[in-house]
């Protein structure tokens, strides 16, 4: 709280607060910041205690076995009994201020704070007087040393006040399996009097933390400072409503062993934590400073820090007439987000955040819609995309369904599980768009381009690979699997595969390449000659992806794989014309002139070509090709149409052509 009179007036001076913010439970704090963002201006104590007033009311009416509302003077009395019924703490309302309930006189049991005006602010002091309500309390308190202020007709108890600060420099190694994080933090301690530190335990510490030695020691003006670095791993509890949200609170909490809230009471040190300065909250505090570690995977979404009271159990102690003791304990608390990006999340920004039939009647019509199949024959890739779009709604919807009727009802552990279920068919539903739209943004086009189907091998093949990539993210981002370790593994299972299928993979690829290089195509007369396979001749009937086929001449299939033609010497020809030329030696003596001989065999093989065996729209020529020790070798150049004959007939045609001629 403020003060409006300058400081210098109003500087050590001891009021009496019926509210002080920096003794604000969880609650109240919640209260406190819910008013000044609805109302944009501070709240006043007042506020606080007329909304306890309404939650007393509210549960009495709940504590009612029956409501008549046409009653109204009986509805008025039984509201009343049952609200002079709240005299115990058994039977007491939580509120905003604590536990709410009357004495014998109707008086509501509200402790009065003692405050210290200091630098224009309003703080607790660090001794407040507190009414014993139980006078049989008064031996034991005694038998523990505390101080008793006899006032005739009634009993104070001395509260001691400890100032608590922290200031958290790292959160780090959030485990979700073991749900623990680990924290380096400064904790400071201010107060008066005696204080044994040593007995202030961390309930959530995996192991036990002893503030034994301090950083930092100052004792002025008869006030003492502690201050202590704790670094620790701590437990964390998920709720329900944590798991479907996909948030956590990761929550440092301590209390003093032995004394309750009667002796002493933690507050939080608002001012020595900035968190007075102007509005900015203890969440934009912790993000300027980057406290959490950034590959940690979560972001920071608020954070908020106060002090709580607790009943713990007295243990059978003799010296106590209650069975339990409430005990004040200071939270300091971050709630972290899991940073991924999902279309969920996406969607959330959207759709509302409630199960709306409506909308599901929508999405599920525009389902539908997407498989129409002159729709999809028109507009393949919008009806996919459309197809994707009510997926993903109708997914969204159906999750807050099942969590809205069913989430509360499960454990803990299936809960997750069923999350796991849902965000593994966040990641499947993209692989599936992609492998929809393959066919008409792939496939087709490649049809279209070669001329031939493709196979339903590679296919399945890139549909694996599409599945393959979103279990290897599922693995990553929603089992949260190392993905180093992941992809070693899908490395070594694809050098198996490999080596396996290497020979398949191989012929694949080339046929890939020959369809894109196109040396030939369907009906065209090839020779291919290889180095192991020797030459075959004949008309290609067939190019896939694997093979590709052959009809020759001996009316044979011949069938070969892609990867022998892609490192073999392709003859087309078909190409550029089907005219082909071929040259068919023949030796003459040395005794024959060689003007005569080139006369004689081009006049023999013109006979040739009314066999039809070659062009003769093409010329006819006889080279001289060498010299060999038994006579003059020619070559007999000439043209034939290759589907209608054979090398072997031509040369046939040629060879008796030239015999006659002889």
């Amino acid at each position: 709280a403020d003060l409006d009179p300058p400081p210098h007036f109003t500087d050590g001076m001891y009021v009496a607060a019926p509210f002080i913010p920096d003794t604000a439970t969880a609650a109240a704090r919640q209260f406190l910041d819910d008013y000044a963002a609805i109302y944009r201006e501070d709240p006043i104590w007042s506020a606080i205690y007329a909304y306890d007033s309404a939650l007393a009311i509210a549960e009495a009416l709940r504590r009612l076995p029956s409501v008549d509302l046409g009653d109204v003077p009986g509805l008025r009395n039984a509201v009343r009994e049952q609200l002079a019924a709240m005299n115990t703490p058994a039977r007491a309302v939580s509120s905003l201020m604590g536990p709410l309930y009357f004495d014998a006189e109707g008086d509501v049991i509200r402790p009065v704070y003692i405050a210290r005006a200091k630098n224009g602010h309003v703080t607790p002091a660090t001794r407040q007087l507190q009414f014993v309500q139980d006078p049989e309390q008064i031996s034991a308190l005694r038998a523990q040393g505390e101080n008793i202020i006899d006032l005739g007709d009634s009993l104070l108890q001395i509260v001691q006040v400890v100032y608590t600060g922290l200031h958290w420099n790292k959160l780090y190694a959030i485990d979700g399996k073991t749900r623990t994080f680990a924290v380096d933090v400064d904790v400071w301690f201010r107060y008066s009097g005696a204080l044994d530190i040593e007995n202030i335990v961390f309930p959530d510490a995996v192991t036990p933390i002893r503030l034994a030695k301090p950083s930092v020691t100052r004792d002025l003006f008869g006030e003492h400072y502690r201050a202590f670095r704790v670094q620790g791993t701590f437990h964390y509890i998920t709720t329900h409503r944590n798991l479907i949200d996909g948030n956590e609170d990761f929550t440092l909490q301590f209390h003093h062993a032995h004394l309750d809230h009667n002796r002493l009471v933690f507050v939080t040190d608002s001012q020595n934590m900035g968190l007075s300065e102007g509005h900015r909250g203890w969440g934009q505090i912790l993000r300027a400073e980057q406290v959490l570690v950034a590959d940690s995977g979560w972001v920071i979404k608020d954070g908020t820090v106060y002090q709580e009271i607790h009943n713990r159990s007295t243990l059978g102690d003799p010296l106590f007439r209650r069975i339990a003791l409430p005990y004040s304990h200071f939270y300091a608390r971050i709630q972290g987000h899991q940073a991924e990006v999902s279309l969920q999340r996406q969607l959330a920004r959207i759709l509302p955040d409630q199960f709306s039939g409506s909308w599901f009647t929508f999405f599920s019509i525009l389902f539908f819609v997407s498989w129409t199949p002159w729709l999809q024959r028109r507009v393949p890739v919008s009806m996919v995309l459309l197809r994707l779009l009510a997926s993903a709604c109708l997914l969204y919807l159906l999750e807050y369904l099942f969590n809205s009727l069913y989430a509360e009802r499960l454990e803990l552990y299936q809960l997750e599980l069923m999350l796991l279920f849902f965000k593994s068919l966040w990641w499947l539903l993209p692989a599936l768009c992609v492998v929809a739209l393959l066919p008409p943004l792939v496939w087709r086009p490649i049809e279209r381009q070669t001329h031939y189907p493709v196979p339903n091998v590679a296919r399945t093949f890139v549909n694996l690979v599409v599945f393959g990539i979103a279990g290897v993210c599922i693995l990553a981002f929603v089992f949260d699997r190392p993905l180093t370790t992941i992809w070693a593994a899908s490395g070594l299972l694809t050098l198996i595969l490999g080596i396996a299928l290497q020979n398949l993979i191989l012929d694949a690829f080339s046929g890939l390449v020959l369809n894109l290089e196109r040396p030939f195509t369907l009906s065209q007369w090839i020779g291919i000659a290889t180095r192991w396979y020797g030459r075959q001749f004949g008309r290609v009937e067939e190019l896939n992806w694997r093979t590709t086929r052959i009809w020759t001449r001996d009316n044979n299939l011949v069938v070969i794989p892609n990867s022998v033609i892609s490192n073999a010497v392709i003859t087309n020809y078909s190409r550029p014309t089907y005219s082909s030329r071929m040259e068919i030696p023949v030796v003459l003596e040395f005794s024959v002139p060689v003007e005569r001989a080139q006369q004689v065999l081009e006049n023999s093989v013109r006979q040739a070509v009314a066999t039809g065996s070659l062009l003769g729209d093409q010329p006819i020529r006889v080279v001289v090709d060498t010299l060999e020790s038994y006579g003059v070798r020619y070559k007999i150049q000439v043209y034939h149409h290759p589907e209608r004959v054979s090398p072997e007939m031509v040369k046939t045609a040629v060879n008796r052509a030239i015999m006659a001629g002889l």
